[in-house]
C-alpha cells in the first residue's frame, strides 16, 4: 500500500494507552459470546476489524474458528500476535481497516466484526460506505458483519458531555465529548491515571458520531440485510434514546 493511511492520526493515541489498553477495555465473556455465538460448528474465518490488543480471538480460537485481526498500531498488534499460535500470527496485520479487501484479498470470511466504537474513526459517511463495500467483498455469501458503535442520538449536542468513568484497581480512565465543532464531528478527550505511579496520559481524538440510522442505511446501500439490533452486549433490545451502545449485525 502506497501512501499514509487516512486514519493514521489515531496512531499516537493508541500508543500512549497499549500498555493499559486490556484494563480499560476487557473483553468479557458476554462482550466475546455476542460475536462467537454467530460463528458456526464448522471451522470458520473470523476477522476483527480495529482488532487493538486481540482480546477476542482467545474466545474465537476456542470456538473452533480461525481468528484474523487488522489493525494500524503495530504495538498492539504484537500483544494480539502473541496471544494466538505462532503459525496464525501473521493473520494479524497492519493497515487500515479501509483496505480490507486489499489486505485479505485471498480469504474468504465467514464473519466480520468491529467494536469498541472503531468506526467512528472515519472521517465521513462515505468512508463509511467504502467500509461495508470494503468488507462485502471479503465476506462469503450469508457471511454476517457486526457492527458497535456508541449511540449518539441519546447525547446533547449543545453542550459538553462526559461518559461514564472506568476506574479499577490498576487505572482511572475519564472521557468526555465536546460537540462544539462546526464541521459534525466531536472531539472526544480522555485522562487515563496510571494508579501505580500517579502518571497521566491526556489525549484528544476527533471522531465522527454516525447515527443508527446512518449506518443501517449504509449497510442496506451496500446489499447487507439487517439480521439483528441490539443496545448493548447482553443483547438488550435497542432504545434509541436511552441506549448507550448501538450494534447492527448484517448479512451479506
Amino acid at each position: 500500500m502506497q501512501g499514509v493511511s487516512p486514519l493514521a492520526h489515531i496512531m499516537d493515541f493508541y500508543t500512549s494507552i497499549t500498555d493499559y489498553y486490556d484494563y480499560i477495555f476487557p473483553v468479557s465473556e458476554v462482550k466475546a459470546s455476542l460475536i462467537t455465538d454467530y460463528i458456526g460448528s464448522e471451522r470458520e474465518n473470523i476477522l476483527d476489524i480495529g482488532c487493538s490488543t486481540g482480546g477476542f480471538s482467545e474466545y474465537i480460537t476456542d470456538k473452533g474458528a480461525i481468528p484474523y485481526g487488522i489493525d494500524l498500531n503495530d504495538e498492539m498488534l504484537s500483544i494480539a500476535k502473541g496471544r494466538v499460535r505462532s503459525e496464525i500470527s501473521g493473520n494479524f496485520v497492519s493497515a487500515s481497516m479501509l483496505d480490507v479487501d486489499k489486505v485479505f484479498n485471498n480469504v474468504d470470511f465467514d464473519l466480520a466484526f468491529s467494536v469498541g466504537n472503531t468506526v467512528a474513526h472515519l472521517t465521513d459517511i462515505d468512508q463509511l460506505n467504502r467500509l461495508f463495500a470494503s468488507v462485502k467483498s471479503v465476506l462469503k455469501p450469508d457471511g454476517l458483519f457486526v457492527i458497535q458503535v456508541v449511540n449518539y442520538n441519546r447525547y446533547d449536542v449543545d453542550r459538553e458531555t462526559k461518559l461514564p468513568i472506568i476506574d479499577n484497581d490498576k487505572i482511572r480512565f475519564e472521557r468526555e465529548y465536546c460537540w462544539k465543532r462546526t464541521d459534525g464531528r466531536v472531539n472526544f478527550d480522555t485522562v487515563l491515571t496510571d494508579k501505580s505511579t500517579n502518571q497521566q496520559i491526556t489525549n484528544r481524538e476527533v471522531l465522527t458520531p454516525f447515527l443508527p440510522e446512518e449506518i443501517i442505511r449504509q449497510a442496506k446501500d451496500n446489499g447487507f440485510g439487517v439480521v439483528d439490533t441490539f443496545g448493548a452486549f447482553n443483547r438488550t433490545e435497542f432504545d434509541p434514546e436511552n441506549s448507550f451502545a448501538f450494534i447492527l449485525v448484517v448479512k451479506r
